[in-house]
């Protein structure tokens, strides 16, 4: 995974207010994006794919959120044979997803994703998940629209190295509204919005997430007259405490 750390210094972007300026960077920085898109290493993609392989057979659904130029997805496609769909918030980058291809290109953000619950066997989410300006809305959407018990994968930096808190610093003085989890708080994190799963590190200072959606009878808990439960069960209840004592 030595191109995760490249990628990240490729996503710098200037401040703005509101989603359009948010994304300026990204609006004209996409033919850099194009020309940087196929950075995955065959050992990157093989790696990638066996994490998905358990949730995502032949013929399976693949979402890729903030797959911008499509790279990733088009390879995961032929290395899974799966039906791959990249979600991203940049017109900019999708238009480098080929129309005829068998990937399927659709603007939308990841705090509000434009499909049914349950559509995708898994999804994937690489160098965007600390961008996402509500993270705590996006999760719960990949936990919505993934089915149950299935996966969620995301690639992440780890912001405790000298060389990442530099270019967190950097990105708080450009205003940047990301924000960076070390592995012990995304894991913490992800549990508490019903994603379960273990972080690992991988070279340099990118980690993965690799969770699983709630089982089918969890999803349908409810209380007493068929509504779901009012009261945060006690496991998770100080988790936003627990995750904002981390930081």
């Amino acid at each position: 995974m030595g191109t995760f750390y490249l990628s990240e210094l490729a996503h710098q972007r200037p401040s703005g207010k509101g989603v359009d300026s948010a994304m300026g960077f990204f609006n004209w920085a996409a033919p850099a994006f194009g020309w940087l898109a196929d950075r995955w290493s065959t050992d990157d993609l093989r790696e990638i794919a066996d994490w998905l392989r358990p949730y995502v057979g032949a013929g399976g659904r693949l979402l890729d959120v903030g797959g911008g130029t499509g790279a990733l997805a088009r390879r995961l496609h032929e290395a899974l044979g799966a039906d791959v769909t990249v979600l991203d918030p940049t017109p900019q980058m999708l238009a480098y997803v080929p129309s005829e291809g068998p990937v399927r290109a659709v603007l939308g953000s990841a705090e509000d994703i434009p499909f049914e619950n349950s559509s995708f066997d898994a999804i994937i989410v690489t160098d965007a998940f600390h961008h996402f300006a509500d993270q705590r809305k996006a999760a719960a959407e990949f936990a919505r629209v993934v089915r149950p018990e299935g996966g969620v994968i995301v690639l992440e930096l780890d912001p405790s190295g000298i060389v990442m808190r530099t270019i967190v610093a950097i990105e708080r003085l450009l205003g940047e509204p990301g924000t960076f989890m070390t592995p012990a708080q995304m894991c913490v994190f992800m549990a508490a919005m019903g994603i379960l799963g273990d972080c690992e590190k991988l070279r340099g200072p990118g980690y993965r997430f690799v969770g699983s959606t709630a089982p089918q009878e969890s999803q349908h808990l409810t209380d007493q007259g068929g509504q779901p439960p009012t009261s945060t069960p006690p496991e998770i209840a100080d988790v936003p405490d627990r995750l904002e004592s981390l930081r």
